[in-house]
């Protein structure tokens, strides 16, 4: 029982909290823990190479001139440098470059000194001729000179390995650093996006300028949109680091492109650029509320600027909280460190695999090749992963982040610029018309007519004759209609174009007055006691859409002539008006 009790009051202390201010290293304290010595405590706030090169406080470490440097690089409206080296693929060109390649990371070094290793491999091997006075020593080096005889089996076999593990592992470095970079273009093109609606959007007077409270909204944008980028790159760089900084802050509000009251509320919250994003994000609200933004007949629906605002701030949300995802989640510490290990072994075998099949200077010069090739290899695939220059390996092979920001203040003011003055003819069209041109709008039916005769009595007949198109289109639809006595004089044209009359004077034509030549006054429906044709033509065949006349036999209404034969001397009776063609006829 003793022995149970002293277990839970150990068990008790060993779960008590820490206090609120232990410092995180110390010796004396055995509850503390070392977060510098487990991978898996805070990677982005302790130890994040690729978002902080491993320091958290590097923004304050640095010197007044490095401090100076940073805040006018940030705050330049002009591009001083390209985002990445820039090429020709010329060959001779290509030979001549030194500055911004992989040559003065590998020749200097790795090369030099893995020749001077070869080198010092070949002596050895020459050793034991020279100690003839020394047989035991002559003995030893030649048991190990042949013992290093089977060393080239093993690099043979090796070698194919570790090239693929290196071309593989340089593939994949390269399509992070495209990731990283394509992520930076996209944190861009949204910042860009926002700026073009809202300058197509804001508010115009009667001559195409920009009010006063439209002009004062795309400013505060375009503020926004630069301390935006600032903020986003500084929180993902060390170079820049400095700008999140109470000083670098306090540097950014004299020179105008923060306020006293944003920089206190933002160093109370510690949000950063996420602050930032929403204090655009309410900013545009509030002009689609106002009418600053589609207030005028020039600004589009608020409602459709209100879907695209938010579609293109979800957008940079997800595009900057990319690029820091991508830089602590790079590549995996097992990884790096295997590939690695196969390339300095390989490296370091070379000379005893050579030595024995090529010489010592095919030794030395093959030593020169191999490490040349695989540790370009290696070295351009790490810079690779520091895309942003935060370890201070990629050095001027990396994403020129002040190029970004350079890039990202001169778009912050080009459509507001672009858009300040528009052309007379973008404007919208004056509807304001005298009642004689309202008429005609509407009769036009959306365009304004240049003449009409009649009260419309040629716009009517045109739409009659296509009317009477359609319905001689519409398959061969048989149809009837009376005369048109009962229509009014203004509509005859249509009424006796579009008919398919089936009267006794129309004879065995019963659809071939679609064809008709269109008559001015309708004639009058004749009598019951108006004599009628012989009855044995009447119904002997039916004419199609204006074709030859086809016999009732073919159309199987050979019963139809039978019953009809003995009253076609009679007046026919009215029939039903004809159904109107929907779709493309029956």
């Amino acid at each position: 029982m003793a022995r149970c009790s002293l277990l839970l009051v150990t068990a008790a202390a060993a779960l008590r909290p820490l206090p609120l201010h232990t410092p995180l290293r110390t010796c004396a304290a055995p509850r503390v823990i070392c977060l510098r010595e487990s991978p898996w405590m805070s990677p982005i706030t302790v130890e994040a190479p690729g978002l902080n090169g491993g320091d958290l406080w590097a923004g304050a470490r640095g010197s007044d001139e490095e401090f100076e440097h940073a805040i006018s690089e940030a705050m330049s409206m002009t591009i001083t440098a390209p985002i990445i080296p820039q090429f020709y693929p010329q060959r001779r060109w290509l030979w001549r470059k030194w500055r911004g390649t992989i040559l003065p990371r590998v020749l200097p070094r790795e090369v030099a000194f893995n020749v001077g290793f070869a080198i010092a491999c070949v002596l050895l091997a020459r050793l034991p001729a020279t100690v003839a006075e020394a047989p035991a020593a002559a003995q030893i080096l030649r048991t190990i000179s042949g013992n290093l005889r089977t060393v080239d089996k093993v690099w043979l076999l090796t070698s194919g390995l570790v090239s693929f593990t290196l071309s593989f592992f340089l593939t994949q470095s390269y399509a992070f650093w495209r990731s990283v970079y394509s992520s930076t273009r996209k944190v861009q093109g949204r910042l860009n996006d926002i700026g073009l609606l809202c300058a197509g959007a804001a508010e115009r007077d009667s001559r195409g300028e920009y009010t006063e409270g439209a002009e004062q909204l795309l400013s505060v944008l375009g503020r926004y949109v630069r301390l935006y980028s600032m903020l986003l790159y500084s929180s993902c760089t060390t170079r820049f680091a400095v700008l999140q900084t109470p000083r670098g802050l306090g540097a950014l509000v004299d020179c105008g492109a923060l306020t006293t009251a944003e920089r206190t509320a933002m160093l109370q919250t510690g949000m950063g650029s996420n602050a930032v994003l929403m204090w655009m994000s309410t900013l545009l609200n509030s002009g689609l509320s106002d009418g600053r933004l589609g207030g005028s007949p020039t600004g589009g629906q608020p409602l459709g600027l209100q879907l695209a605002f938010q579609q293109c701030f979800t957008e940079l949300r997800g595009c900057s909280a990319s690029i820091a995802d991508e830089l602590t989640g790079r590549m995996p510490l097992a990884y790096t460190q295997l590939v690695q290990i196969m390339a300095d072994l390989l490296i370091a075998a070379t000379p005893f695999a050579l030595l024995h099949s090529v010489g010592g200077v095919g030794a030395v010069v093959g030593t020169a090749l191999v490490t040349f090739f695989h540790s370009s290899i290696l070295y351009l695939a790490k810079m690779f992963l520091d895309p942003l220059n935060n370890d201070q390996y990629s050095s001027d092979m990396g994403i020129n982040v002040a190029t970004l920001m350079q890039e990202t203040n001169l778009g912050s003011e080009r459509w507001r610029k672009s858009a300040q003055w528009v052309p007379e003819a973008t404007l919208p069209r004056d509807r304001s018309r005298t009642n004689e041109e309202e008429e005609r709008w509407r009769m036009g039916g959306g365009r304004l007519a240049s003449s009409r005769t009649n009260e419309g009595g040629n716009q009517v007949q045109s739409d009659a004759l296509r009317s009477n198109q359609v319905q001689s289109e519409g398959g061969g639809r048989l149809a009837s209609r009376t005369d048109a006595a009962t229509a009014p004089n203004e509509g005859g044209n249509q009424v006796q174009s579009g008919a398919i009359r089936t009267d006794a004077a129309t004879g065995p034509n019963l659809a071939g007055a679609a064809n008709a030549e269109p008559t001015p006054k309708p004639t009058p429906p004749t009598s019951a006691s108006a004599p009628a044709p012989a009855a044995a033509d009447s119904l002997s065949g039916i004419r199609l859409l204006g074709k030859r006349n086809v016999p009732l036999e073919l159309l199987g209404l050979s019963a139809l002539a039978a019953d009809c034969s003995a009253d076609c001397s009679a007046a026919p009776a009215p029939m039903e008006p004809p159904m109107e063609p929907r779709g493309g006829g029956a």
